[in-house]
């Protein structure tokens, strides 16, 4: 059930699945970086190549001093926790406009939908520390 949405000051949190409805509020709340769109996964085609579970947030990283920022965390995301749990982590670029730079952040764990609290939780954490590091 992916959502995309416009603005995070209106959007109804009720809307967004209770499993990254905390990530998603956080992250909005932040002064530098925002969600566009989220999904904490969802049983895979069976006919998909990708064949698996998937949590994904498309984000806009506001301000541009930030983006260092943003790659940490998604640094931190994939050497603290993803190799260990044999997750794979898939950070894609995908514009820049007047809101700022656009980045997929998929974190895929293997067609376990009960993994995706747990995913949720590794990407707020490395949301939170990344907050605190000066680069």
């Amino acid at each position: 059930m992916p959502w995309l949405y416009d603005d995070p000051e209106t959007l109804d949190y009720k809307t967004i699945d209770s499993a990254i409805r905390e990530l998603v509020a956080t992250i909005n709340q932040s002064e530098w970086l925002r969600t566009e769109e989220s999904c904490s996964g969802h049983p895979a085609n069976e006919t998909s190549a990708w064949g698996g579970m998937s949590l994904y947030i498309r984000l806009v990283v506001i301000k541009p001093e930030m983006i260092w920022n943003f790659l940490w965390m998604a640094d931190l995301i994939r050497a603290s926790y993803v190799s260990m749990m044999g997750w794979h982590l898939a950070v894609l670029y995908d514009r820049q406009d007047e809101l700022g730079s656009h980045w997929y952040l998929t974190l895929d764990y293997n067609k376990d939908i009960s993994m995706r609290l747990i995913a949720a939780d590794i990407m707020l954490r490395a949301f939170v520390k990344a907050q605190e590091v000066d680069i």
